[in-house]
């Protein structure tokens, strides 16, 4: 009878660690797929910063905007409100760099 229980044990004991490394190894490859998700995930990342970078040149929103028919202020009037009062108003000539040429 205790041959019979230690030969059930064993199989157990075996059973269980197969099923171990069946599981083990099921989350090694969830691992390894989430982490190339990360890498692509993050060299699209890099991809779209350097993207933004290249195209926040000022000159180039300029010229995008005055082609959209956007044009600098002639005059910039300030208005400052405090406790629901106007309490300051500033009126100043503004002329852009790109006015002056």
């Amino acid at each position: 009878m205790k041959q019979v229980l230690g030969i059930i044990f064993f199989f157990l004991l075996f059973l269980s660690t197969v099923l171990l490394n069946v599981k083990v190894s099921a989350l090694r490859n969830e691992i390894r797929k989430v982490s190339s998700e990360i890498d692509m995930l993050e060299r699209e990342k890099t991809y779209l910063e350097n993207y933004i970078q290249s195209n926040l040149d000022l000159k180039k929103i300029e010229k995008e905007a005055l082609k959209m028919g956007l044009t600098y202020p002639k005059n910039v009037v300030e208005f400052r409100i405090y406790d629901g009062k106007i309490s300051e108003i500033s009126k100043e000539k503004y002329y852009a760099s790109s006015l002056e040429r």
